[in-house]
């Protein structure tokens, strides 16, 4: 569950801060949106990641779709 992957990912298992702690929610996590303003991913109650925070990760690889 992506939940589970963002909560043991070594770079963001230290965002301890209590902004932070609705995310670990499923739902709530899934309320996400771009911001236009700041131009990076937000949640209702102002969790947001910067962008150069956001750029330092690459994609995870997706399995490729079987035809």
């Amino acid at each position: 569950m992506i939940i589970d992957a963002w909560a043991q990912h070594p770079t963001l298992r230290h965002l301890q801060d209590p902004i932070f702690e609705p995310l670990r929610d499923a739902a709530y996590f899934a309320q996400a949106y771009l911001d236009e303003n700041s131009r990076t991913v937000t949640w209702p109650n102002g969790a947001d990641f910067a962008p150069d925070f956001l750029y330092q990760y690459e994609p995870e690889e997706a399995p490729l779709a079987e035809a």
